[in-house]
């Protein structure tokens, strides 16, 4: 191991030719890759987010949370439910079964948060 050391530091100009041989060879080989062995990974989340303007948070929670996670809680393949309820806003984090066609589930989100609007207070709005 000590032959080596001198080695190297007596040939500084090739260990940094070969080290830089080394990073140039490794790029060439990352950009080369198949894009199938990189698959785009879509995790099955939607966000429902419904805004109750000038409104405190456990306002928002009780008339607008509520009523929007109860009509989440009928749309096929959901996982999980999570919301946080803020003054003004409260957000629906939806988790699907993997394997859920988003479109399909989007689709299906919407019409449950559109059949309940009419139970929502005038002011707020779903997106």
């Amino acid at each position: 191991m000590f032959r080596l050391a001198r080695l190297s530091l007596r040939n500084r100009a090739v260990v940094l030719l070969l080290s830089l041989a080394i990073v140039f060879g490794g790029a060439v080989s990352m950009a080369s890759l198949k894009r199938e062995l990189l698959p785009s990974i879509n995790f099955p989340i939607a966000i429902v987010i419904a805004t109750y303007p000038g409104v405190a948070a456990e306002v928002v929670s009780e008339q607008v949370s509520e009523p929007v996670e109860a009509a989440i809680r009928g749309v096929p393949s959901v996982k999980s439910i999570s919301t946080t309820a803020r003054p003004s806003v409260s957000m629906t984090l939806v988790e699907f079964e993997y394997g859920t066609n988003m479109d399909m589930a989007n689709q299906r989100l919407t019409t449950a948060v559109a059949r309940i609007s009419s139970q929502l207070p005038d002011t707020s709005e779903t997106t």
